[in-house]
């Protein structure tokens, strides 16, 4: 039954031409079922429960075809045979029924329209130009080199950073120097951290697909531009007027839909929108903000350069083992010795 339906599905949905790119991607993925037959299996509220580990099955076939250079045509053969052995990774019984049957349907379509839009909509893939060539060996290089060859070992962290485009973040002067192992300066006075760093972070936080990330200090984007290729939903504040709008504009560029930018002083966080499962805050503090304390969801974590924001400070992960802000409310951790730039704003005032 179950691979009868995903072939069914498959068959169907790759001649699907009615789905638009301005629609969410669940209501693309409700319109796919309907033309797959299986409607009366699926509804709204299973998609959007399941949407993280469509975006999240999406993304890996995109970097299939990436890795492969293959061109528009969607293999169903493989995405049937993938959604499979996900299926059965999960410990999804055969005799699930029809709320099983939908979650297959519903990975199968997901894929298809998240990761393959182009074959979709019959837009053709351009190739790259020979620029874009010598990013991708360079960001290769800097995988291997500056990641891989120390303690980045988490194969999504890897797989991501070989993917964003770093060179699009960081001022057009210095977009040669963009693959360096180093810190680079962007506008107002700031940087963007590290490759090593911003993986080791990332990595440290151990994301899932679903999980919901605020990140205080946007600068230049591309921190945010790693987590969102791993959670669900990233939202950023930048301090600085001037990096709030350059980095929203590269992040809409892309299309990072699930990022969400805000303009203010990150030390408060985002109260409407908490409790968050991670934070990440990309400058150093003296102390671990207790508002954001607050705002992390119990059992989460946050990492932080911790220490004199004018001298070194100690990358450190913080994990809440409470409910409130106090002391005894979350451990720390020690990971690296680090030089940040100051955190602004409260940080600094209070």
């Amino acid at each position: 039954m179950f691979h009868a339906l995903a072939r069914c599905g498959a068959d169907t949905l790759v001649g699907v031409s009615g789905a638009s790119r301005s629609q969410p991607a669940w209501e693309q993925t409700y319109r796919a079922l309907e033309h797959g037959h299986v409607k009366e299996q699926c509804n709204k509220s299973v998609m959007a429960k399941f949407l993280p580990e469509i975006q999240d099955f999406g993304k890996q076939f995109v970097d299939m075809q990436r890795q492969r250079h293959r061109a528009d045509y969607v293999p169903v053969t493989a995405i049937v045979d993938r959604v499979m052995l996900l299926g059965n990774a999960s410990g999804e019984s055969r005799r699930g029924g029809r709320r099983a049957a939908a979650r297959l349907a519903l990975v199968l379509a997901g894929a298809v329209l998240l990761a393959a839009p182009q074959a979709l909509l019959g837009q053709e893939r351009t190739e790259p130009t020979g620029a874009e060539r010598a990013a991708q060996r360079a960001r290769a290089a800097m995988v291997e080199r500056q990641l891989r060859a120390r303690d980045i070992d988490d194969p999504r962290v890897l797989e991501v950073m070989s993917r964003v485009p770093r060179h699009r973040f960081v001022p057009e002067r210095i977009r040669g120097s963009a693959y360096r192992d180093s810190a680079l300066p962007i506008d107002d006075g700031q940087t963007i951290s590290q490759p090593y760093i911003v993986a080791l972070m990332t990595q440290a936080l151990a994301l899932r697909p679903g999980d919901r990330v605020l990140e205080v200090g946007t600068g230049s984007g591309y921190q945010a531009a790693v987590l969102a290729e791993l959670a669900q939903e990233v939202f950023t504040i930048e301090i600085r007027p001037l990096l709030h709008a350059q980095s929203k504009e590269r992040l809409r560029a892309p299309g990072y839909a699930n990022v969400r930018a805000f303009a203010g002083d990150g030390y408060f966080g985002l109260e409407q929108h908490a409790p968050f499962d991670h934070i990440m805050i990309t400058a150093a503090v003296d102390h671990v903000p207790a508002p954001l304390l607050e705002q992390l969801a119990p059992g989460g974590t946050m990492i932080l350069p911790l220490g004199n924001p004018f001298s070194y400070q100690n990358l450190v992960l913080v994990t809440k083992t409470g409910s409130g802000s106090r002391g005894s409310d979350y451990t720390v951790d020690f990971i690296l010795g680090v030089l940040f730039v100051p955190m602004t704003g409260q940080a600094l005032d209070g």
